[in-house]
């Protein structure tokens, strides 16, 4: 199976990554063609990559023909990320030169812990400081969910990484005129994760997706509810923003463009992928 990657990789192969997690057989990801590639893309990518290999299935990745994006690509840590579970023959001894200066406007492709959640919250403290009056509060709602994550990213079984941690990845890229994040886990998915309380016992991850969003469920009990909500606050952040967002977890999509809607998603995705982007010409 070949994926032939669009010259924007972005949330839109979202589909054709998710529906690669089954083949059996070899899969290779053609980025030859690739113009730009965005956190969505990046992300999704690495999470897909990694399940397949955890599963014992070989993916090949052929790199950018475009040399700027080819040593993005590498100044990010795709390729050191995958070097265990992607077959990459084009040699990229050449790209070790390039310097990965510390940045305000993007972070690395990074495994999620406390730290490096910390180092893309403050790309995120930047850019709305820069561009909202009132940044204080939406920074807030929008930093205490990312730094969230890392306590949701665990799998069923109990059989993931250390403490219980399945594989997280996250990604933040300012633009000139906009800011694009991309976080996803391969964990329980948000409905395993809610009917964990005896509280709760959502059929489908539409149906989960939707309750969290709209109506702030937690998969915590009565007792400590009012730690819960964090995603509903945040959505509400984003469209106050006037951003962009989509959610995906297992078969459950959310989506928010002029309004929050909820849909099944097609491909079935082993986990769940957040994208969101917020335009600086929203902002003014």
């Amino acid at each position: 199976m070949t994926i032939d990657a669009s010259p924007h990789f972005g949330v839109y192969q979202w589909k054709d990554l998710a529906k690669a997690c089954h083949e059996e057989e070899h899969l290779k990801v053609d980025l030859s063609h690739v113009e730009f590639a965005y956190p969505p893309g990046i992300v999704a990518l690495t999470l897909i990559v990694q399940y397949r290999g955890r599963n014992g299935y070989s993916t090949e990745i052929v790199v950018p023909n475009d040399k700027n994006v080819l040593s993005y690509l590498h100044r990010v840590d795709l390729f050191e990320s995958l070097h265990r579970e992607a077959r990459v023959y084009e040699d990229l001894s050449a790209l070790d030169h390039h310097v990965r200066n510390p940045s305000v406007e993007f972070t690395e492709l990074i495994v999620l812990d406390q730290q490096e959640l910390q180092d893309a919250t403050e790309v995120i403290r930047k850019f709305l400081s820069e561009h909202v009056e009132e940044w204080r509060k939406p920074f807030s709602v929008l930093s205490e969910a990312l730094m969230n994550v890392r306590q949701h990213t665990r799998v069923s079984t109990g059989n993931g990484g250390e403490d219980g941690m399945d594989y997280g990845a996250l990604q933040v890229q300012v633009y000139n005129d906009r800011l694009e994040l991309a976080i996803g886990d391969l964990g329980e998915g948000i409905r395993s994760s809610l009917n964990t309380s005896p509280s709760h016992e959502f059929r489908s991850s539409r149906e989960a997706i939707k309750a969290v969003v709209e109506q702030g469920v937690s998969r915590l009990t009565h007792r400590d509810q009012e730690r819960g909500g964090g995603l509903r606050s945040a959505v509400n952040t984003l469209e106050a923003l006037g951003a962009d967002f989509e959610l995906v977890s297992y078969d459950g999509c959310a989506e928010l463009l002029d309004k929050v809607k909820f849909r099944y998603f097609r491909q079935f995705f082993p986990g769940t992928l957040v994208w969101c982007r917020i335009l600086t010409e929203e902002l003014k």
